[in-house]
């Protein structure tokens, strides 16, 4: 009688250990999917610590927002994690909207940059990362191996048609990449929880 409690206790024990793993996997689920907002509005300021300018090629040929400015190059992402998606949404006046053609123009670029390189996001990587327009919210996606870096220069150019929207206000996030360390424990959590659904004490 008393062998079979050991078992039964032991037993108990190998169910409770991957429980506790599942507990902590769980716990680190907010660690990852992370969004690092921002938001700004006037002519030229920063976000996040990254420069901002409206019409930084001077408005000559059509109205822009950039990070690090059209044609200046890249700046610095200030990040302390990768990051793998861009979107910002503008309150823009009536009769101006984020150019959809720019937009198209930007993707097969090849990260040129500058007025004629169109609507785009590249690192120092030299892809472009792959856009989507819903109204005035303009989201970018980083291609498989071309996320951006704590402190990997990159650049954003954003052109508009209509009227000039200079110094509307905004908000926008950067998107992290979820950490290796992460995964792995929330791997491990949930294979416990399976272990632990699979496993019955018997009598």
């Amino acid at each position: 009688m008393g062998v079979q409690v050991l078992n039964l206790k032991e037993v108990a024990m190998t169910q409770k250990l991957p429980l506790f793993f599942c507990v902590l996997a769980l716990a680190s689920i907010p660690a990852f999917g992370e969004n690092i907002p921002f938001s700004g509005r006037g002519g030229a300021g920063t976000v996040l610590g990254m420069p901002f300018i409206y019409d930084a090629d001077g408005g000559v040929f059509l109205g822009d927002w950039s990070i690090g400015g059209v044609g200046a190059g890249g700046t610095p992402w200030t990040g302390s994690v990768t990051a793998s998606d861009f979107v910002i949404t503008f309150s823009l006046p009536f009769g101006s909207d984020i150019d959809p053609t720019l937009v198209s123009i930007g993707s097969a670029a090849g990260c040129q940059g500058g007025t004629f390189g169109g609507t785009t996001f590249c690192t120092t990587s030299g892809v472009p990362w792959t856009p989507d327009l819903t109204n005035n919210t303009l989201a970018f996606f980083a291609p498989a191996g071309n996320d951006l870096s704590p402190g990997q220069d990159f650049f954003v150019n954003i052109f508009f048609d209509g009227i000039d929207p200079y110094g509307s206000s905004f908000s926008g996030s950067f998107s992290t990449v979820p950490e290796p360390a992460s995964m792995i424990l929330l791997g491990t959590g949930l294979l416990g929880l399976a272990c632990v659904r699979r496993r019955k004490v018997r009598p």
